[in-house]
């Protein structure tokens, strides 16, 4: 097995696993897993997942050196792994960069990368819930928010909140610019706020409300996290 291509379908079948069944538990499509059997991507950006779904080295899947997977027992493993994953709680990242800064311009908002699991306890603990229905996981660029936000990091976005729900900070797309910036209510217009003071407070009115819109509501981010870990 010479490629990652060979040795992907050679686990794949050991372990009596389908294509769409790790796509689903690494949260990607059942396409993506296609394009790496059929040779079409040879260096995936979640080579880490599909490794620990499959419960082999990463080494030896991506370059076939290391240590090679005791293929007898790989369906052991799929299952226990399988069974593991049901106890989480699973967020999806997205393959979104919202600006902390002067905008970024808005793409493809719905492409999933991989997915992050939280024991239920933590999670509850983090998002004093017990689902995670509506919350996604997205990326930020730009210093305007810091030191709340950092560039780089990791926001938990609730987008059952796709409207102003009182003061906080928002993901939302302004003149097809994706931002994320902290949202007031003054009388009748939206002040855009950077917690950077470098960055001045812009106004959206009535006038040009059209112009917005909310994508979702901030919980946390992971300099967050970083805090309560």
């Amino acid at each position: 097995m010479t490629t990652l291509s060979q040795r992907l379908k050679a686990v794949l079948q050991a372990s009596k696993t389908s294509q769409s069944e790790l796509a689903a538990r690494i949260n990607i499509t059942q396409g993506a897993i296609g394009k790496i059997i059929r040779g079409e991507t040879l260096n995936p950006k979640y080579i880490l997942e599909i490794a620990d779904a499959l419960g082999v080295s990463v080494e030896w899947l991506k370059t076939g050196k290391g240590d090679a997977p005791d293929f007898a027992n790989l369906a052991e493993k799929s299952t226990a792994y399988s069974e593991h994953q049901d106890s989480n709680i699973r967020l999806e990242v997205l393959d979104v960069f919202a600006s902390a800064g002067n905008g970024a311009f808005v793409g493809d908002l719905a492409e999933l990368t991989h997915a992050i699991e939280f024991e239920p306890s933590y999670f509850a603990q983090l998002f004093q819930r017990s689902n995670s229905q509506g919350l996604a996981i997205i990326n930020v660029t730009g210093d305007s928010m810091e030191p709340t936000i950092c560039s780089g990091d990791l926001l938990f976005v609730d987008t059952n909140k796709p409207m102003y729900q009182g003061d906080g900070i928002y993901v939302f797309s302004y003149n097809d610019m994706l931002y994320v910036k902290r949202l007031q209510l003054a009388g009748d217009k939206l002040l855009v706020i950077s917690d950077n003071q470098f960055y001045h407070p812009w106004e959206i009115t009535k006038e040009n409300e059209g112009k917005l819109t909310i994508h979702g509501k901030v919980e946390f981010s992971q300099m967050k996290i970083k805090k309560l870990g």
